[in-house]
């Protein structure tokens, strides 16, 4: 399954330490998916799905540049089907700069 999309995001820094920050998170997932592999159907069919998201999390510093990121989640209209799952979405992730 190919899923492709955009997500824009607003990130708003509740705490910040030099162990750990705390943030809010608003989120607005355009996503293009094929519709019928839910189905399991052989005919294609893609449709685009909207998903605003809020939540929040934190991060981990780790380093001069990285970071620990984990997030959770509200897919605010609850489609069906979703891509995301049901809510709470739980994401976590690494990231760090160059």
């Amino acid at each position: 399954m190919h899923v492709f999309g955009v997500n824009p995001y607003v990130q708003f820094a509740v705490v910040q330490t030099s162990n750990f920050h705390l943030f809010l998170r608003a989120e607005y997932a355009l996503v293009n998916y094929d519709a019928n592999f839910w189905w399991r159907d052989l005919e294609r069919n893609r449709e685009w799905q909207h998903y605003p998201l809020i939540g929040g999390g934190v991060l981990l510093p780790v380093g001069r540049s990285g970071g620990i990121s984990l997030q959770v989640m509200w897919d605010l209209l609850e489609n069906n089907p979703t891509i995301f799952g049901r809510n709470p979405i739980i994401r976590a992730g690494v990231m760090f700069g160059l």
